[in-house]
């Protein structure tokens, strides 16, 4: 995997096909609007691009998303999240959720996992930046004219969560809750984004590798998605039109990433520099 010199690095790479080329961007699924036009290097290669390939297809699958979410992630009547946890954990993420804004009823009726994810998100708001906003969202919103096609389902996705378990759901909510993610530390990540600093990200993105069913973890939500999308990378190299592909950064970085598994069969991937930046 060459890097060039000029400018500074993005977090976006090129593949060669035979008649094509296939842009490869890492993506961070919540911004703020300063993110935004991003490097005109990302946005010539987008505009160039008659295709775009996203994990999730978000217009198109939303209805689905919705309907999995409310069959797989809440619980049935007779359960809840206080049976799930013990006391003194349930206690904690109840008041920690409570003080971001959602009320104890809607708490307890919760998943671990979907409880989890929906902490960050409101995190993440919480400190200023949104995924309405987040790069793949942006670029969705200015595909008119390209032909989107998805990597994932609706299915695959919250599988991916709910199919988890209960022990490692729970684990998962407790490091949500200890977290503490503030505006310090998201604007940490979205800096890193921008410098193109991959060991930051690393450190930022992948610090569950390090705990108990962290390895489990990392296998179901980025190795194994991993190799499905190299493979479809590897299709996409067959055709005769250019495609970009944004999936989240975290599948560029980390052991085992896209761009090791492209290598593995092959691809050499170009790291496309950014744009000269003014040092004044």
């Amino acid at each position: 995997m060459a890097d060039q010199g000029a400018g500074h690095p993005l977090f976006l790479w090129r593949a060669q096909g035979a008649s094509n080329s296939v842009y490869l961007l890492g993506s961070v699924h919540f911004a703020d609007r300063d993110m935004y036009p991003l490097d005109p290097v990302i946005e010539r290669a987008f505009a160039r691009s008659p295709n775009l390939v996203v994990e999730l297809d978000l217009e198109r699958e939303a209805a689905r998303v919705a309907t999995l979410t409310m069959r797989e992630g809440f619980y049935r009547e007779g359960q809840s999240l206080k049976q799930a946890l013990p006391a003194e954990l349930y206690l904690q993420v109840r008041d920690y959720a409570g003080a971001l804004g959602m009320p104890a009823a809607s708490v307890t009726q919760m998943k671990p996992w979907l409880l989890s994810l929906s902490l960050s998100v409101l995190q993440a708001a919480a400190a200023g930046f949104e995924p309405e906003i987040g790069i793949d969202r942006y670029l969705l919103d200015r595909a008119a004219g390209k032909r989107i096609t998805a990597l994932e389902d609706a299915e695959l996705q919250i599988g991916l969560f709910s199919t988890l378990p209960e022990a490692m759901q729970v684990r998962f909510l407790k490091e949500t809750v200890n977290a503490s993610v503030d505006h310090q530390t998201v604007g940490q990540l979205l800096d890193a984004w921008r410098d193109g600093d991959e060991e930051t990200l690393r450190a930022l993105l992948h610090a569950s590798l390090d705990h108990p069913d962290g390895a489990e973890l990392y296998r179901r939500v980025f190795v194994d998605r991993n190799r499905n999308m190299a493979a479809a990378i590897l299709q996409l190299l067959q055709e005769n039109e250019d495609y970009f592909v944004v999936v989240g950064v975290g599948h560029f970085v980390g052991p085992l990433n896209i761009l090791e598994l492209l290598e593995e069969d092959g691809v050499a991937t170009e790291r496309v520099p950014g744009s000269p930046r003014d040092t004044d």
